[in-house]
This record gives structure tokens, C-alpha cells and sequence, in this order.
């Protein structure tokens, strides 16, 4: 499924892109979510947490916070997010390109350009790291794979631990090893996941993590673990290999 996100202080052009979008999704055969946001401020206390859109439809001109404004502020937080500009202003063209717009579409909005803007969005989403979505407390957060270091188990939840920091989830071990199958992931030991690619050496005993922690290695569990870690560096290896010197 993708997350659309429209902000549009003119209620008549939000619901003439909520339907146009909802068109080319249907066409495409695509789920969709879509969510309209009268301004910035709007946007932005909706979105305090963490952005909860994969693709954002964004006039410029709008009340006291400008929609370039807040596409700097969005880009800081979150690289993953497509920010597609459709405004009736050809002053703002050249500071798209300091936020890595997909495309500015300039109002009325021609459904040919939007659905070539949107199919390339898509396309962008494809090429990126994959995520998971993590509910931590009251908040949902979307978190990279490759930040994932290892996950520990804590009765009926568990605490990823990341390279920016821990989240407490209220899912367990055993469902995120089902749900990271194929991502690089290790059952190391019935309280530990870990992400083989975080994974920086190994003893008899344990497994250094990139972080410096040293997880246990369970008795008669080495063998298992090591060709675990060989078998993904040599995958690794084969897609990206070192040049020759």
C-alpha cells in the first residue's frame, strides 16, 4: 500500500488530487491511503512524531508557512519521503531541486503529467531500503532494515536496538523473526534476532555487533552462526563486489 499525502489550502483542488490520485492507483492495481492537510501547521503537527506518507502532494503558497518551508523541514527528517509539488506559482522551480523534488506541476494540474510525476515517485519508492513499521507506545515509527542492528526479546515485547537509538515494541521476538525472513536476520538465541550485515566478529563465544555489544553464543550454536554470517557476506560480495587491485 502506498500513503498519499495532500496539502492544499483550496479544498476544491485537495479533492480534485485526492481523486485523481485514487485514479491512478486503481489503475496501477495499487492499495492507497490518501490524507489531505489544509496547511503546513496542519501537516506538521499531524506528522510531529515521524512523517506518515510515502508520497506528499504539496502547494507552495499557503498561510504563514510556505509549502518550500516545509518540505526543507520534512527533507531533514526523512530521506524516503517524495514530495511532489503542484502550485499556480512558477517562482519557487529552482528550489525544488534543493529538496529532491520529483517533479513541480504547475496548477491545473494536467492528469497525464501528474500520473508520469506519480508513476516516477513510485518508481523511487521501489529503489529504496526496505522498512518495517514499528509501533512503539502510542507512536508507529517506519525504521530502514540496514538501521537494525539486533533485536532482544523482553517477555512479551521487544527492543530493537538501531544505530539511532532503542524502540520498545509490543510484538514479539518470535513474530519479527517471521515477519524480517529473507532480510539478513539470525535467530542467535531465543532472546536475540540479529542482523548478520551489523554483525563486525565472532568467537567460539560470542558475536561482536558493529556497536562494540557482544552477544552470547549459545552452546553448540557456532557452526550455525558462522556459515549464517559467511553465507551472507558471500551473497553480499557476489551483488557488490570489491574492485580488483
Amino acid at each position: 500500500m502506498i500513503h498519499f499525502a495532500i496539502c492544499d489550502d483550496e479544498p476544491a483542488q485537495a479533492r480534485l488530487l485526492s481523486q485523481l490520485v485514487s485514479g491512478w492507483c486503481a489503475g496501477q492495481g495499487e492499495a492507497c491511503q490518501i490524507t489531505c492537510y489544509p496547511s503546513a501547521e496542519a501537516l506538521l503537527f499531524a506528522w510531529e512524531d515521524e512523517p506518515s506518507a510515502d508520497i506528499l502532494l504539496l502547494d507552495i503558497l499557503m498561510g504563514q508557512m510556505n509549502g518550500m518551508e516545509l518540505a526543507r523541514r520534512l527533507r531533514q527528517r526523512r530521506e524516503r519521503l517524495q514530495i511532489l509539488f503542484i502550485t499556480g506559482t512558477p517562482d519557487f522551480v529552482f528550489a525544488g531541486y534543493g529538496v529532491e523534488a520529483v517533479s513541480y506541476l504547475m496548477k491545473p494540474v494536467k492528469e497525464e503529467e501528474l500520473f508520469r510525476c506519480l508513476a516516477l515517485a513510485q518508481s523511487r519508492l521501489a529503489r529504496q531500503e526496505p522498512e518495517v513499521l514499528v509501533e512503539a507506545g502510542d507512536v508507529c515509527r517506519r525504521v530502514p532494515l540496514a538501521e537494525i542492528s539486533y533485536l532482544e526479546s523482553f517477555g512479551h515485547t521487544t527492543v530493537l536496538h538501531t544505530t539511532r537509538g532503542d524502540l520498545e515494541s509490543r510484538k514479539g521476538i518470535q513474530a519479527w523473526e517471521d515477519a524480517l525472513v529473507g532480510g539478513g536476520f539470525f535467530r542467535l538465541h531465543r532472546s536475540y534476532l540479529i542482523c548478520l550485515d551489523h554483525v563486525a566478529a565472532i568467537t567460539k563465544t560470542a558475536v561482536e555487533m558493529d556497536s562494540g555489544i557482544r552477544l552470547p553464543i549459545p552452546r553448540g550454536k557456532w557452526e550455525a552462526v558462522n556459515r549464517a554470517c559467511l553465507d551472507r557476506f558471500r551473497g553480499r560480495q557476489a551483488s557488490n563486489p570489491f574492485p580488483h587491485i
